[in-house]
Formats: C-alpha cells, sequence, structure tokens
C-alpha cells in the first residue's frame, strides 16, 4: 500500500486523543474497506498516528471533503439512501446492544476457552460492520459543512456568516448526554426515592463515562453528581426536564426566526437539516462506540487473565492479531515491542496496515506535529453563547487529558487541542470553549450550544500558545483570542 499522505497538501487532523491499536482497528476497517463495499459510498484514504497511547487521524483536505460531499448529496440528501442505510445500522447497532446487555449482566468470565474466543471473533465482526453503516452519515458532515458555508458567505458577510452558520450546522435532535440526563431527571420524578432513581439511571447509562479508549462503568455516584449539576443550574427537576424537552423546539424556532431575518431560501434550509441529520446521527453512533468499549475491556481483561497477558500489551494489537496469537504471549511481546512506543495505521478501500518498527516511528515523527507556525489566534465561531457581550474574557484552563487533571474551577475557560464526549463534566463547568481542531459540526461545536457557552474551534494553536492562569479574550465578532496582558 502506498502512502497517503504527501507533505505538498493540505493535511486535515483529528485529534490528539487518547486511544489504541485495537481500538483504531474498529473504525479503520469498518469505514475504509467495509463502507464502500456495503453502501457504494468510498472515504479517502488516510492515516493514523500512534504515539505512546494518543492518536491523530490524518487526510488529505481535497479528498476528504470530496468524498464528504459525495455521501452528503448521495445519502443526506436522499431520503431513500439514508432510510435504505438507517435500516442495516439499526439491525447491527440493536443486536450489538442485546449483546452487551448480556455482557454487563453475566459478565465473560463463565464461557470456556473456545466459546471466548468464538464470541469474540464473532462480535468484532458486528462492531466492524456497525462502522461501516454507521458512518456515510458522520462522514457527510464535512462535505455538507462546507456546501452550506460556501453558500451562507456568497449572499453574506462578517458576523452575519457566523451567526447563520451557528443556527444552520445544529444538530436536529437530542445528544445522547441530554437523553441521559433527561432519563435521569424522569426517574428522580418518577420514582419512589431517590436512590431507585439514581438505580434505574445507571442501568440503563452505565456506559455513559466510558471514553474512546476505556470504560468506567457509571456508578450512582456520578448519577447524584449530574443530578445535583442540572438542578443548580436550572433550580428544580421540571424546570430541568422543561429545558431539555424544548431544545428541538427551540432550535426550530431559532431556525424559522433565521429564515424569515436573512431571507434564506428552501434550498438552503434543506441542505440545512439533511447536515443536522447528519451531526446527530455522528452522535448517536459516538454512544454505540461507548456501549461497545464496554464489552470489548470485558474481553481484553478476560484475555489478560486467563492467558497471562500484560492488558496493556492487548491494545498494542490489531483485533485478528489477537485471535490468532491470544495462547502465545511470546508473540505478542514481540509484535508490542516493535510498536511502542510509535506505529502508524494506513487505511485505504484496499485494506489496513499497521507500520511498526523504525518504518512506523520515522513516519509518525515526521507528521505528527502539524508544524503550524505560533502568532496570532484565530478559529471559527461555533456558539454565540447566551451572554449579550460580544467580546467575552475568563482564565484559561489548558486540558490535554480530561482524565488527568488535578481540578478544574467552575467558570474557567476550557482550552483543549480538541474535545470529546471524555470532556463533558469539564465542559459543563466552562465559561467557554476553546479547540485547535475542529469545524462547526466538532464535538466541542456542539456541546458549547447545548450549554449555551461561547466556543471558538479550529484555533490551531491555542492549546500551546496558552497557559494555564491565563486571561484570556474572546471575540466573538472575528474568532480571534488575546492573552489579556
Amino acid at each position: 500500500m502506498e502512502q497517503n499522505i504527501f507533505l505538498d497538501q493540505k493535511i486535515w487532523r483529528w485529534g490528539p486523543v487518547k486511544g489504541w491499536v485495537i481500538t483504531a482497528d474498529f473504525p479503520c476497517t469498518g469505514i475504509l474497506v467495509r463502507m464502500p463495499k456495503y453502501t457504494g459510498y468510498e472515504w479517502a484514504a488516510g492515516t493514523l498516528l500512534m504515539n505512546q497511547g494518543e492518536m491523530i487521524w490524518t487526510q488529505n483536505w481535497l479528498p476528504m471533503v470530496e468524498a464528504s460531499t459525495r455521501a452528503f448529496y448521495g445519502v443526506m440528501m436522499s431520503p431513500e439512501k439514508r432510510s435504505e442505510i438507517a435500516k442495516s445500522y439499526d439491525a447491527v447497532v440493536g443486536e450489538l446492544r442485546a449483546y452487551a446487555k448480556l455482557v454487563y449482566r453475566d459478565g465473560v468470565s463463565d464461557l470456556t476457552d473456545e466459546v471466548l474466543i468464538e464470541q469474540f471473533a464473532s462480535w468484532r465482526e458486528q462492531v466492524m460492520d456497525f462502522w461501516a453503516w454507521a458512518s456515510p452519515g458522520e462522514c457527510a458532515t464535512f462535505g455538507g459543512e462546507e456546501e452550506i458555508r460556501l453558500a451562507v458567505e456568497a449572499n453574506w458577510s462578517g458576523r452575519e456568516v457566523a451567526e447563520i452558520m451557528e443556527v444552520l450546522t445544529a444538530p436536529i435532535a437530542l445528544s445522547f448526554f441530554q437523553d441521559a440526563e433527561l432519563n435521569l431527571l424522569e426517574r428522580v420524578l418518577e420514582c419512589e426515592n431517590e436512590s431507585q432513581a439514581l438505580q434505574e439511571h445507571v442501568t440503563n447509562f452505565y456506559w455513559l463515562d466510558n471514553g474512546y479508549y476505556g470504560s468506567r462503568r457509571r456508578t450512582e455516584i456520578e448519577a447524584k453528581k449530574m443530578l445535583d449539576s442540572l438542578l443548580e443550574d436550572h433550580g428544580s427537576l421540571q424546570e430541568a426536564i422543561d429545558s431539555i424537552r424544548n431544545y428541538e423546539q427551540a432550535l426550530f424556532s431559532r431556525r424559522a426566526a433565521l429564515k424569515e431575518k436573512y431571507k434564506i431560501d428552501d434550498d438552503l434550509m434543506k441542505k440545512s437539516l439533511a447536515l443536522g441529520d447528519a451531526v446527530s446521527w455522528q452522535d448517536a453512533r459516538k454512544a454505540e462506540q461507548f456501549v461497545y468499549t464496554d464489552v470489548l475491556m470485558e474481553f481484553l481483561k478476560e484475555f489478560a487473565r486467563r492467558f497471562n497477558h500484560e492488558i496493556e500489551d492487548l491494545y498494542w494489537l490489531r483485533t485478528n492479531e489477537v485471535l490468532e496469537n491470544i495462547k502465545d504471549p511470546k508473540a505478542i511481546k514481540s509484535l508490542v515491542d516493535k510498536r511502542r512506543p510509535l506505529c502508524a495505521m494506513v487505511a485505504s478501500r484496499d485494506g489496513v496496515e499497521l507500520w511498526d518498527g523504525k518504518r512506523g516511528q520515522e513516519f509518525v515523527r515526521q507528521f505528527w506535529d502539524s508544524n503550524e507556525e505560533h502568532g496570532d489566534m484565530q478559529g471559527i465561531v461555533a456558539s454565540f453563547g447566551k451572554q449579550s457581550e460580544r467580546v467575552v474574557t475568563g482564565l484559561v484552563r489548558v486540558v490535554l487529558d480530561p482524565h488527568v487533571i488535578d481540578h478544574f474551577i467552575d467558570g474557567e475557560v476550557l482550552v483543549a487541542p480538541m474535545t470529546s464526549p471524555d470532556y463533558m463534566p469539564l465542559m459543563r463547568r466552562a465559561s467557554a470553549i476553546i479547540t485547535d481542531e475542529g469545524g462547526l459540526t466538532a464535538h466541542a461545536a456542539v456541546v458549547s450550544r447545548e450549554l449555551g457557552i461561547p466556543c471558538i474551534v479550529g484555533a490551531k494553536t491555542a492549546s500551546k500558545q496558552l497557559t494555564t492562569g491565563d486571561r484570556v479574550i474572546l471575540d466573538l465578532d472575528n474568532g480571534q483570542i488575546r492573552i489579556d496582558s
């Protein structure tokens, strides 16, 4: 397979986030190899850089946007094709959810060696199929955002563009995190006592605190913290419930008002709905990924215990390598030694390769740093927040890993390379968010609108130029970020 990143082309980067070879094997195979076979939509070739438990997904920008635009028009703008793919997606999600419930209830420790390996092999295939069916809508977000931006910038300018884009790129359904919050509030309202409500919530959302690379099953303590935070924000159970339930109605009211104010034509509004649907589909995928991550970690813990492995070693394997070598610790050690700390997964329609040893190390070092020049910090205004001021200030808290942070003070400005659902507890306490990477359909952009706080994404080197404790100024007219000296 030829190298698919070239120095003379613009590179799009997603990350860094926590991740491992084994967690990346599912989407790399499912999206790049299986999605074209199943759906007819091909994703642009890319390379996943792995560096000591962190990963960055990289692609050439132009082929990625071209592939995304085809998916946007071919899937999200086609009710028939979207329904056809969604039907297969729902089927595989149903199978994975049913198996996850069994694993959550019974575990896998009572299975014989043969059955344990057979079930992992079967489940692995389902997860890769899940990515094949889940991804046409998600892949469509980049192209959809570009198409809408081009139309908006052709007719409006300045702050008008940001105001219109903030609404037209918003998801059209509640996020899975909002669903979880609503579930908790309704359980408390309906149950005889709070303890019962917390237990029922945990049973339904035991996977909510998982991440892209590991599992941490939700407890009643986390559920109680969520409840207390919601009550603090809204004042009462009913007010909190009404606020979440009214999200979709409020969004469509904003859409109608925006259409009237700027005389937006029906074609652009239709594209906006299709993009909002794609962003919501992407969010639903994240929830299912958290569910299956719980199952994956149960398998890996049992494999490590039963066959005398260090569980961290299994993180450096592709799923087929687990199946082929699980009874051979020496073979696994040999593979891991070549990959730690640096390796790369190169993926295209033709297959997935893992580059390790000297070749992989040199390649990762070449592309790991973005080589962005430090200078003026400016990004895209993804959310204006609820305040009326166009300029907001706050003290910075730079967070590179949401699981390794001593404390976060309510009202600080969260600065990160990018955010993921792992950042949610911190995002709820932030007064504003700044990320190096991402566009208007990125996680930080979507969540900041839900929370009603200012957000600037795509600020390139903000997490490197800003330091915890800096007082920062966010200009919401133009996306500029300055240190208040």
